[in-house]
């Protein structure tokens, strides 16, 4: 589902597909290189230490998304 979000949202911001495709494929790249920086991670770190650090990083995550939904951080 998030691969075909841009799908409806690009169209009206770039009006053209040459541009939505530019989109995925950044996508696409970033999302194999994360990936394959994450098992270079996993490799070498203790498997509880990266289960500690992956709810961390979960935790910061949630609270930041809490706090921007509660104060309303947007651009007027």
């Amino acid at each position: 589902m998030v691969q075909a979000a841009p799908s409806y949202a690009m169209p009206d911001i770039f009006h053209s597909a040459s541009d939505l495709g530019l989109v995925l494929g950044n996508e696409t790249i970033t999302l194999v290189a994360g990936l394959l920086g994450a098992a270079i991670i996993a490799d070498r770190v203790p498997r509880a230490r990266l289960l500690l650090l992956a709810d961390l990083m979960t935790g910061i995550t949630l609270i930041a998304l809490g706090l921007f939904g509660l104060f309303g951080l947007h651009n007027n």
